[in-house]
């Protein structure tokens, strides 16, 4: 065991060495030959965050790059600008309404071009021609420059607040249209009171007045053909010119009089006001009239939404992941003293940007536990003189069997295989995934705890811990898994068998209406 350990590790790092070569030559490799490619020209009057090699794609995919970036004097209006030679590869057309923009890819300034080919009804660009469409501002730059307009929109509102609540006139306008109110709605109380006792206190004669009138009103629908009946109306009318004369005579003389009076007068105070609480909110005045009439405040509001909702909609374009792992481990080794049979459970979150690559957070809760190292110092001295003897450093490595892991790492998918790096558990790690079927079969390798110790010897380093795991889809968002765990520790060696289950946010909004609520 001892012997062949050194031999392990040196292969291990020799495979990590190499995927990382890999990695880098096939990240920086040119993809595209010179004769396999042709050349376009686009003028940019801002090229800062491109350069030479910088990639031209089309729907997320490569195809093309930078070539070189030089100033050019434009001819008609004097300006320099940046002539960008992009190298296009010849099984892509670009036609004359194409666009070509920058995109940014992180919040770091790196950027790569975008570009739109433009459609059939345009004439084909030929080698050697210029883009005419060309955005030489960012979607970054586009929303750090909504966001100023933002800032300015809230200033000019909250100076338009400030305008119109500071200051002894705006405080005097705003306490003049209150007392106005108050006026307005005492005097239509008062009005209503009065109003209901003057009907009260002549309940009967208005209750007949109405009856008398109804009566009538059948009478005339059946003037037609009806010349007898006549008579009986002229007598009606003249029952009922009697009775509003009746009517007339107690008002003269004071009857209900008084609150008729006053109910005129009320209405009059109340006309009064309202036309003056109108008069002054169409010339402005107050908070009402400044909020009504003040365009400028209006249109600050309608800009400060519009700018709110640009600077958010591309978040709502990030797509999320969801995966349940769940798995049961079983030693080769029965009698282990280091690891017993359990489960393994992870909740993993991936956060995608773009098909091609994601970031990835996990939790794990693992049967092998959490290992720590610490190093615990004595020291030995005389008892009379104090004087030290001698001191001695013990290492101990201690195993929280509760304690969850964690993992965060970036993934970048290259045709069928997906190269991770980041933490793995709580260690640094490098992990690769392969992929065929459509992404129905999984293969999953991970290397990771390069520095790992045996609990009961703290001297004796264990090799780097490697598991590999293989998915088959089985039904949508359902996947078997099983694999090998820690194959180069033979103590430690286990194999597993479990489930995994996948869910994207759109799947999550279907599911989560019908989940149950406490």
């Amino acid at each position: 065991m001892k012997a062949r350990t050194p031999l392990l590790v040196g292969l291990v790092l020799i495979a990590a060495t190499l995927s990382l070569v890999y990695f880098l030559t096939q990240g920086s490799n040119d993809k595209i030959a010179d004769k396999d490619a042709y050349v376009l020209y686009a003028d940019f009057s801002d090229a800062s965050g491109i350069r030479t090699k910088t990639r031209v794609q089309v729907n997320g995919l490569d195809i093309g790059r930078i070539d070189t970036i030089e100033h050019r004097q434009d001819e008609k209006t004097g300006r320099i600008l940046a002539r960008v030679k992009l190298r296009i590869s010849k099984k892509y057309s670009i036609y004359e309404n194409a666009l070509i923009k920058k995109v940014a890819e992180s919040l770091l300034g790196d950027f790569r071009l975008e570009l739109d080919p433009g459609t059939f009804a345009y004439r084909k660009l030929e080698p050697e021609e210029v883009i005419a469409n060309v955005q030489s501002t960012s979607d970054l730059e586009a929303i750090q420059s909504e966001l100023r307009q933002v800032a300015s929109n809230v200033n000019r509102v909250t100076d338009s607040v400030a305008k119109v609540l500071a200051g002894p006139e705006g405080e005097g306008a705003m306490r003049q249209i209150l007392a106005s109110v108050e006026r307005s709605v005492i005097a239509v109380e008062q009005t209503t009171y009065a109003v209901r006792q003057t009907v009260t206190s002549n309940q009967a004669m208005v209750n007949q007045m109405i009856a008398d009138v109804h009566r009538f009103t059948n009478t005339l629908s059946d003037v037609s053909g009806r010349e007898g009946e006549i008579r009986k109306i002229t007598g009606n009318l003249a029952q009922l010119t009697d009775r509003l004369n009746t009517l007339a005579g107690k008002l003269s003389e004071g009857e209900g009089g008084g609150d008729m009076e006053a109910t005129v007068k009320n209405l009059r105070e109340t006309t009064e006001n309202l036309a003056s609480v109108t008069r002054k909110i169409d010339d402005g005045e107050g908070t009402i009239g400044r909020v009504v009439n003040d365009n400028e405040l209006i249109d600050s509001v309608q800009d400060t939404a519009d700018s709110l909702n640009s600077v958010l909609g591309p978040i709502g374009r990030l797509q999320t992941m969801v995966e349940l792992r769940t798995e049961y481990i079983v030693p080769f080794r029965s009698n282990s003293p280091y690891l017993d049979s359990g489960v393994r459970a992870s909740l993993g979150i991936r956060l995608i940007p773009r098909p091609d690559k994601y970031y990835l957070i996990e939790a794990v809760s693992d049967v092998r536990g959490d290992q720590s190292r610490r190093q615990i110092s004595r020291e030995f001295r005389d008892g009379r003189t104090g004087e030290l003897i001698r001191s001695e450093i013990e290492d101990t490595v201690d195993t929280n069997f509760r304690a969850l892991k964690f993992s965060a790492q970036f993934a970048k998918r290259y045709y069928f295989a997906t190269l991770r790096f980041g933490i793995i558990e709580n260690t640094g790690g490098i992990g690769v995934n392969f992929h065929a079927l459509k992404d129905k079969l999984e293969l999953r390798v991970d290397a990771f705890d390069f520095t790992r110790r045996q609990n009961d010897d703290v001297s004796q380093v264990l090799n780097p811990r490697v598991r590999a795991t293989s998915f088959a889809q089985v039904f949508p968002h359902l996947f078997v898994q099983a694999g090998i765990d820690d194959p180069f520790n033979g103590d430690l060696r286990a194999w597993f068998l479990g489930a995994a289950m996948r869910f994207t946010d759109e799947d999550l909004k279907g599911i989560l209406p019908f989940a149950p609520r406490p």
